[in-house]
């Protein structure tokens, strides 16, 4: 799925959606959200792209989902 479809599905608006598929495409993630579990990103990952610290919970619980994790990604909860 495309980011910005999976942003959508997560619960952002479209305008965020937008930003944030542009954040990550700048970043150089590819837009699909089934190759994000490869890149192991963690919150300090995320920080470093410019995506808030409230965003970045809904983004870890998310990715560690993709990753088949029955709880948020571990790389990002062991990291404050």
């Amino acid at each position: 799925m495309a980011l910005e479809a999976w942003f959508k599905k997560l619960g952002l608006t479209t305008k965020d959606a937008g930003a944030y598929k542009t954040i990550f495409e700048g970043a150089g993630i590819a837009d699909d959200e089934t190759k994000l579990p490869e890149l192991r990103l963690t919150r300090d990952d995320l920080r470093e792209i410019h995506i808030k610290p409230v965003t970045a919970k809904p983004f870890s619980t998310a990715l560690g989902r993709l990753s088949g994790a029955a709880t948020p990604w571990p790389m990002i909860e062991r990291i404050s």
